[in-house]
């Protein structure tokens, strides 16, 4: 586990909560879910997809030598602020 991100009131509605994990192996099939196709994609391409604004910010702390939480603020669909701390 690298993370905790929290959303408050993301959708207008809910506060969403991701938990963030890396894996350097990975045995079996990926199959498509709800979220769309899922396919392996090379670390340092991440942030060339298309990504909501916050992603671009906590994607690269998933390649520190320290856990965080953070919070990012968003209002109607448009990223605002976020907090981080980080955990050694």
């Amino acid at each position: 586990m690298k993370g905790l991100i929290t959303f408050p009131m993301f959708d207008g509605i809910d506060d969403w909560y991701v938990w963030l994990f890396v894996f350097k192996k990975f045995e079996g099939n990926l199959i498509d879910s709800p979220e769309g196709h899922l396919e392996w994609i090379e670390n340092n391409k991440l942030t060339d997809l298309n990504l909501w604004d916050g992603d671009k910010i906590f994607i690269p702390w998933l390649f520190e030598d320290k856990c965080f939480s953070a919070k990012f603020i968003y209002e109607n669909g448009e990223y605002i602020s976020h907090t981080v701390t980080f955990h050694s």
